[in-house]
């Protein structure tokens, strides 16, 4: 007896459906930042939307990198702002001279 396709089905295509109920809106914004010879790391920072993120609670889940959140998940101005006061200023003053130029590309 050979499978046939069903004609019908409850609620309309069942990829539709599929589709409507695994689509998610979680993003986050990665911001990357080093010198021109590539010697310099700063930290990166990673901007999400939970204030406490589930999956970073508890023991043996610390996160290698700093976690900054955000109601979009983007990196605005306030974040922005305290990633560079925080990582990015002591770190830029201990490996280089008082004159630092900084380019930003899609802020």
């Amino acid at each position: 007896m050979a499978c046939r396709r069903a004609r019908k089905s409850l609620g309309g295509s069942p990829i539709r459906a599929f589709l409507k109920t695994t689509t998610r809106k979680d993003r986050i914004t990665v911001t990357l930042c080093c010198n021109t010879t590539g010697s310099s790391k700063v930290p990166v920072p990673i901007t999400g939307k939970a204030i406490h993120p589930h999956c970073l609670s508890g023991q043996g889940n610390e996160f290698p990198l700093s976690y900054l959140s955000q109601k979009s998940a983007w990196t605005d101005a306030t974040v922005f702002q305290r990633w560079f006061l925080a990582a990015l200023v002591p770190v830029s003053c201990a490996r280089t001279t008082p004159h630092l130029y900084l380019i930003i590309k899609n802020m």
